[in-house]
């Protein structure tokens, strides 16, 4: 039988009323809303790998906000500014909810595990956030920062062929710590996730990608050292047939909500 040899590397990378004069209690004043990602995330769209990119919204994202908490309306980024779709909201009750994308919720959402699709691997990046205001400012406006609620994982993946068959990667999966958020908080069993594959300029694999729950506050390492973190199915020509071998690496490393984590993985066959 064949010896396979899997060396890897893991590197983490630092994703009422007011006062005022002019402001009557009887008028109702539509909100204003500026929005942008967390100076500390490290990501926003989860393919750029530029810093302006990383912190900015894309044309045509649609956040879903609410002053209330429970009745979320859509705002598009439209030639810069955010649009809602008719409705507006109101500074009535000065708290204010937001999340993205706008097929999850805001206290729900479960991990998208088949991000093959670029459409689906962009709906896996879940961000939410929430403020109340104790006055209303001055130029009616809301400023959000969207906190990443997934870690991004990018694995790079080279194959040494010591025996000159051939071998290359057929199947591939990255393993996600949690399988759900609720309440902003991780939950569940860990989660097989098809990842995203990126591509070099030559239209070869670069990354396999994926968006994942990262660890709870109460995770630990020793939690995560039996669990599988990356599996793949290595296709080589033996004997005038095609053979696959599956290489498993177990133990999921830290993962933080907002961190990119590159994985380099060797494989010598």
């Amino acid at each position: 039988m064949k010896q396979v040899c899997v060396v890897l590397m893991l590197a983490g990378l630092c994703c009422g009323c007011a006062e005022e004069e002019f402001l009557s209690c009887e008028e109702e004043v539509p909100v204003i809303v500026r929005a942008a990602i967390a100076e500390s995330e490290t990501r926003a769209n989860p393919l750029s790998d530029t810093q302006s990119t990383q912190t900015a919204f894309n044309s045509g994202d649609v956040l879903m906000i609410s002053d209330d908490g429970s009745a979320f309306l859509d705002f598009t980024l439209t030639d810069g500014e955010w649009q809602s779709s008719g409705s507006y909201l109101t500074w009535d009750n000065m708290a204010f909810y937001a999340y993205y994308p706008q097929s999850a919720q805001y206290h729900l959402y479960d991990l998208v595990t088949k991000q093959t699709l670029k459409d689906d691997f962009l709906s896996a990046d879940y961000m939410r956030w929430s403020k109340t205001y104790t006055s209303i400012p001055s130029d009616f406006t809301v400023d959000i920062e969207m906190a990443r609620q997934t870690a991004r994982v990018r694995v790079k993946v080279s194959i040494n062929d010591q025996t000159g068959t051939n071998p290359y990667v057929n199947d591939y999966h990255i393993y996600s710590p949690h399988v759900a958020i609720r309440h902003g908080v991780p939950i569940g069993s860990t989660a097989k996730v098809s990842p995203y594959v990126e591509e070099n300029g030559d239209g070869d694999t670069e990354y396999y990608t994926a968006l994942v729950i990262p660890y709870s506050d109460d995770d630990t390492t020793a939690d995560f050292e039996d669990e599988y973190f990356l599996d793949f199915d290595v296709c080589d020509t033996y004997n005038g047939s095609t053979r696959t071998t599956t290489v498993y690496y177990k133990g999921i490393p830290e993962l933080k909500a907002g961190y990119t984590y590159t994985v380099n993985v060797t494989i010598n066959i």
